[in-house]
């Protein structure tokens, strides 16, 4: 999976990889995978990313506006469709995009908290980056238990407060993370201040000021090389970012292919189990006619004056012998899928078969057509078992 990461100086992009073991089985979630970066630079300058998987933006925080507003009680796709009416006057862009989540759902009112952000640059994205979906970093922090993750960058700090739900609050500043900035947080969301677990630190010890007596456990977290909301996409659900134009079935191609591979490899396999029994009757059958032929010139060679007549008789019916070998390779070669010989015999020009198959009219037919068959006939009606397979007992004449 591809991530790009959107700010203002261009784009940062970046491969994500699962284990080996989540690739196999399709098992959900990133955690224990890479993130190795790709490219980055302005757009101009980076090459098309091309992608069968997932392609996923994360809009950086200094190309955002949020806002927290109260609406009437009204689903999540109504508020959708209203904010996308009033977008223009809500937020000073030009050119806005917006992703929306409700806070908070009453019998009386509805919190929702809105970001936007300007989409002039959309046909000079997609042309380099085509995502199939599209976030606010905000909503990129997911955490097992309520936390607080502090952000110091070149525009500043940004406190982030977030749960296993996702964005609960935030705050902007200039300078170094103290102890007014998490508790003036803490404040504006004083229902959820006793949940929160710890505070998680990013940018080093100089982004610190003066966090003690606190009452939360402060966890620093080092710089790995790549922004610190890409820690927290394994706990994402994509779905609800989606902004993918063709069928949704392109989401699974991976799982898609996988099974193809899967059911050639077993039809592949299939195949050779098959062949091999093919060959083994095949060779079966060679050897008794071998032995047969050989018990029948020495009968003729080791005859005494005395049974001339008898020997005579023989010679007539040998002649009215034909041997059912033709018959036997052709079949090998056209014997339809799960079908089997079961039983042969041969009464001088008249083949006695049993045959085990899902398709007997398929092996009727290429009986017909054999050279050396001069008619094939069903006898008594076929019986069919619980795998769907029929037996049948055909009589083939002989030329």
């Amino acid at each position: 999976m591809f991530v790009g990461f959107w700010h203002k100086g261009g784009l940062e992009i970046y491969r994500l990889s699962a284990p080996k073991s989540q690739r196999l089985f399709g098992a959900p979630g990133l955690a224990e995978g890479k993130i190795n970066m790709f490219a980055s630079g302005g757009l101009e300058m980076l090459k098309p990313v091309q992608s069968f998987g997932k392609i996923v933006l994360v809009v950086g925080r200094e190309l955002l506006l949020h806002a927290r507003k109260k609406f009437p009680p009204a689903s999540v796709n109504d508020l959708k469709k209203a904010v996308s009416l009033e977008i223009g006057g809500m937020f000073p862009l030009k050119s806005p995009s917006f992703f929306l989540t409700v806070f908070e759902k009453t019998e009386s009112y509805t919190l929702a908290d809105i970001w936007a952000w300007d989409n002039s640059e959309y046909d000079n994205l997609k042309r380099v980056f085509p995502f199939t979906h599209v976030l606010p970093e905000d909503m990129a922090f997911v955490s097992e238990e309520p936390e607080i993750s502090a952000v110091t960058g070149a525009e500043g700090t940004h406190l982030l407060a977030h749960s296993k739900k996702g964005f609960l609050a935030a705050s902007s500043f200039r300078g170094r993370v103290s102890r007014s900035h998490i508790e003036k947080l803490l404040k504006a969301i004083s229902r959820h201040a006793e949940e929160f677990k710890c505070v998680n630190v990013y940018g080093g010890a100089e982004a610190v000021a003066d966090i003690h007596d606190l009452g939360l456990p402060v966890v620093k977290r080092e710089n790995r090389g790549y922004p610190a909301c890409m820690e927290n996409l394994a706990g994402l659900d994509l779905k609800q970012f989606s902004v993918r134009t063709e069928p949704v079935i392109m989401e699974y191609v991976d799982v898609i292919m996988r099974s193809v591979i899967y059911l050639l490899i077993a039809y592949a396999l299939s195949l050779i189990v098959a062949g091999m029994h093919y060959d083994a009757s095949s060779s079966e059958i060679k050897m008794k006619t071998a032995k047969l032929n050989a018990g029948m010139s020495a009968v003729v060679i080791g005859q005494k004056k005395d049974y001339a007549e008898a020997a005579d008789e023989f010679k007539e019916k040998m002649k009215s012998w034909r041997s059912p070998l033709p018959v036997m390779e052709a079949l090998s070669r056209n014997l339809p899928e799960k079908s089997y010989i079961t039983r042969m015999l041969l009464n001088e020009t008249t083949l006695e078969l049993t045959v085990v198959s899902g398709n007997p009219l398929k092996i009727v037919k290429a009986l017909d057509k054999t050279e050396g068959v001069k008619s094939v006939k069903l006898k008594g009606a076929p019986g069919k078992n619980d795998q769907g397979l029929y037996t049948c007992i055909l009589s083939v004449e002989l030329k």
